[in-house]
C-alpha cells in the first residue's frame, strides 16, 4: 500500500527527527515490508533501543505507517565491568580490571560521553565526547583525552631468536597522555571517517634502573582514521568485515 506519512510513538530521549532520519523512508508510495525491517535495523543499530514494533493504520483515508520506538529501560546511561588475567607460568603474569560508562541523549542530536577506567598491570584513564553537528547525525564533531600506563618487557638481544631468550629482558614502563579532537562524517551505520589533530607526550622508562632516568617524547600532528565495520556481532562474529585504517603526519 501507499504510505502517505510515517508516524513515530516516541518512547525515548531521542528527537522525532532523529529516528525519522535514521528510518531512511520516503512517503507517497509503497514500501515494501523488507524495507520497513532495513529501516528497523538502521534503528537496532543504534544499540539504544529495547523494542521496537510497526503497523499500518488508516486515518481518514490516510494510510499510517507507525513505529512504536522503546528505550533500553536501564538507559539511557550504561555501565560495563570487565576482568582479564594472563598468566604464562613463567615469566610474566597480566591482570587488569576495567569499567566502562557511556552517557547518551546528551542533547537533541544524540550526543554521547565514554568514560573508562582500567586498573592492573596496564592503567588508563580516558574520555571521548561525540556530538552530532545535525540530526542525521551524518556529520560529528568529537574529543579525545586519555592518560595511560603500561609495562612492556624489552629482550636484551634481538639476534637471539631461540626460546630461551624470552627469560632475557628488561622490564620498561611507558607512560603517555593523549589529546584530539576531529571532525568527522559518517555516510552510513557502517562506515565513518575522521579528520583531526593529536597531541601526545610521555616518557619511558627502565623499570629496574631508575638512576639511567627517562626517555621523555613528544608528539603533535594531523591525522586522517576510516572505519568500516560490517561484523554482524561485536563478540562473536560470524561474518562480515572490520577495516580501520589510520594516517598520521
Amino acid at each position: 500500500r501507499v504510505v502517505d506519512e510515517i508516524v513515530i510513538v516516541n518512547n525515548t530521549h531521542y528527537s522525532d527527527v532523529l529516528l525519522t532520519n535514521r528510518l531512511e523512508l520516503e512517503t507517497g508510495r509503497k514500501i515494501e515490508t523488507a524495507e520497513i525491517e532495513k529501516a528497523v535495523e538502521n534503528l537496532y543499530a543504534l544499540d539504544r533501543f529495547e523494542l521496537i514494533t510497526y503497523h499500518f493504520e488508516e486515518v481518514d483515508g490516510s494510510n499510517l505507517l507507525v513505529f512504536d520506538v522503546n528505550e533500553k529501560s536501564w538507559g539511557p546511561n550504561y555501565l560495563n565491568f570487565r576482568f582479564f588475567l594472563e598468566d604464562d607460568f613463567d615469566t610474566d603474569s597480566q591482570y587488569g580490571i576495567g569499567m566502562s560508562t557511556n552517557f547518551t541523549n546528551l542533547n537533541s542530536h544524540g550526543a554521547e560521553m565514554a568514560l573508562n577506567v582500567e586498573m592492573g598491570t596496564d592503567k588508563l584513564i580516558e574520555a571521548e565526547l561525540y556530538s552530532p553537528v545535525l540530526s542525521s547525525q551524518e556529520f560529528f564533531v568529537a574529543g579525545k583525552v586519555a592518560y595511560s600506563s603500561e609495562g612492556r618487557n624489552l629482550p636484551v638481544s634481538d639476534d637471539d631468536s631461540s626460546l630461551s631468550s624470552v627469560n632475557d629482558f628488561l622490564p620498561v614502563s611507558y607512560t603517555e597522555f593523549v589529546s584530539e579532537i576531529a571532525i568527522g562524517i559518517q555516510p552510513t551505520l557502517w562506515q565513518e571517517l575522521r579528520l583531526g589533530g593529536r597531541y601526545s607526550s610521555g616518557s619511558i622508562e627502565l623499570s629496574t634502573l631508575a638512576s639511567v632516568g627517562n626517555l621523555d617524547f613528544e608528539r603533535r600532528g594531523l591525522f586522517a582514521n576510516y572505519r568500516l565495520d560490517t561484523l554482524d556481532d561485536f563478540a562473536f562474529p560470524t561474518r562480515g568485515l572490520l577495516v580501520d585504517l589510520e594516517y598520521l603526519v
